[in-house]
């Protein structure tokens, strides 16, 4: 009897644990994809895998990590739905702009450009920083990190220009020269947490502006600090100071 008892116990551990083990599969599945909904470019593999590492260094939970990024880019989601209703009332006729713009020269080398650029139709914004007046440097899709002269360089509505508050000239001059010379490394399509991956190497557009003044100033121009850095966190930031706006 003692030993149908225990062998029922066991039974029972497993199957629950089975069926709290699918349930848990199927969640992060889920999750997975809903991140890939909003951060296309991806594979439902490298997103999973992507979670699994960002866990294991930071020392939590696939679940926690997984959620954090979820909410990062739904508040990236809420931020672009809030600069299309502004550019959309801004419009003549209440409709939304088809012009284009060349994109202005800098006051200070180091400065950033901001447009409201898609990728696969999700617009989390491009950014990049100007290498001198007349030369930006920025990471595309198919390109990587390249260098172009501003007049060849055509930007949307919504697009701005600016430089930042109490930061040398020195400094922006140290973190234009480091993103020149990450020309040629490869594009990542991993936003949501690219805080946490390394400096060199792949990197998509807000990376390598994130990147240039975290290694030459440590100077963090995310906005919230989050597992990634976003077009317009460094928007956003309390020292970003915006001097032409289209």
């Amino acid at each position: 009897m003692k030993k149908l008892f225990l062998t029922t116990i066991l039974l029972t551990s497993v199957l629950l644990g089975g069926i709290t083990a699918n349930a848990t599969t199927n969640t992060n599945t889920n999750t997975s994809k809903e991140i890939l909904t909003l951060m296309p470019g991806m594979t439902i593999k490298e997103v999973d895998d992507m979670i699994k590492e960002t866990a294991t260094s930071l020392g939590k939970s696939e679940g926690e990590i997984a959620t954090q990024i979820l909410s990062e880019l739904k508040t990236q989601q809420e931020l672009t739905e809030k600069e299309k209703s502004k550019l959309t009332k801004g419009s003549s006729g209440g409709g939304g702009s088809t012009t284009t713009y060349t994109l202005g020269a800098a006051k200070y080398n180091g400065d950033v450009f901001y447009e409201p650029a898609s990728t696969f139709s999700v617009q989390h914004g491009h950014v990049g920083i100007y290498w001198t007046s007349d030369i930006v440097v920025e990471s595309m899709p198919g390109d990587g990190v390249r260098s172009i002269n501003r007049t060849n360089k055509k930007v949307e509505k919504g697009s701005k220009i600016f430089t930042f508050s109490g930061v040398s000239v020195a400094t922006q001059n140290d973190a234009s020269n480091w993103a020149y010379a990450r020309k040629g490394e490869s594009y990542s399509y991993n936003f949501a947490t690219n805080r946490t991956t390394s400096h060199y190497g792949a990197k998509n557009c807000s990376k390598l502006v994130w990147s240039a003044y975290k290694v030459k100033a440590n100077l963090d121009l995310d906005k919230d600090g989050g597992l990634g850095v976003y077009p317009k966190d460094i928007l956003y930031h309390s020292k970003s100071s915006v001097y032409k706006s289209y």
